[in-house]
């Protein structure tokens, strides 16, 4: 009888496992992704202050300014079909209908979607456009959608930074920017093939910090939950560090027909695996 009870037992245990096991997995993830973020905002809070700090515009789904308008576009898909569902396929479903309601330039069939990033804590990456996009070999572009923000202020979101001779130049390599450690009056652009923290990483060139202040925009997104990002793949972003509070916000990678790896040794993907093509 006593066996019985037991065995009774470890098939509840496993039954409760397997209905949860997407948020088991979701838990998981967050707190792997809490441990590294801990780890590279050493690394960056020097530019992050920096950038943070600079003079910004606020965009929202109401305002994009004119010099975004062909990088970025804003929509907003109602929160419910994330709580309620809870199913990347239907979340990625609405988003897409979205654009193609809006008939938005952002191609909505003959893709592929991969690295399907759901995470309840805030970044802390500095600027970057991402180093994805150096090992994939289809054009794309990218999604970020807000679920939720505690931060007063509504800090904890995204900048986007423009800089017309960064964005010009870099349009097929994919990098960040760092504050150099041995003179903090220049600004590195680095090629990223691994991670943000490897010393192997290639330094592009040196940027004077006073022509990058004259020459770059910084925008803010001052979204509200349900709001989405969508924008190309070049776009410079950087995490916004401000605040303590739980900011979730989900983001994946949408791809253009097949997808094709490049063998160079150069670039990173969390998740090559397609959970989506349409």
């Amino acid at each position: 009888m006593l066996t019985l009870v037991i065995i009774i037992k470890i098939i509840i245990i496993i039954y409760i496992i397997i209905i949860n096991i997407n948020k088991i997995k979701l838990y998981v993830n967050n707190k792997i992704f809490i441990i590294y973020n801990k780890y590279i905002s050493n690394n960056n809070h020097i530019i992050n202050n920096f950038i943070s700090n600079m003079d910004y515009i606020k965009i929202n789904n109401n305002y994009i300014p004119e010099i975004l308008k062909n990088k970025l576009n804003i929509i907003n898909v109602h929160t419910d079909y994330y709580n309620k569902y809870n199913d990347k396929k239907i979340i990625v479903n609405k988003i897409l209908d979205k654009i193609k309601n809006k008939k938005l330039s952002y191609p909505v069939n003959k893709i592929n979607i991969i690295d399907y990033l759901d995470y309840k804590t805030k970044y802390y990456f500095g600027p970057h456009t991402d180093i994805e996009w150096n090992i994939i070999d289809n054009d794309g572009y990218q999604v970020w959608y807000l679920i939720k923000n505690n931060n007063t202020n509504n800090y904890g979101n995204m900048f986007i930074i423009y800089n017309e001779y960064l964005y010009k130049k870099y349009k097929k390599i994919y990098y960040s920017l760092n504050i150099d450690k041995k003179n903090k009056k220049k600004i590195l652009v680095i090629k990223n093939c691994r991670n943000i923290l490897e010393k192997n990483n290639i330094i592009l060139e040196t940027l004077d910090i006073d022509w990058f202040k004259k020459n770059t925009k910084i925008f803010y997104l001052d979204f509200k939950p349900g709001d989405c990002l969508i924008f190309n793949k070049n776009l410079l972003h950087m995490s916004d560090t401000r605040g303590n509070k739980t900011r979730h916000a989900i983001n994946f990678r949408v791809i253009k027909n097949k997808l094709k790896i490049k063998y160079n040794n150069c670039g990173f993907i969390k998740d090559k695996n397609i959970f989506y093509k349409q």
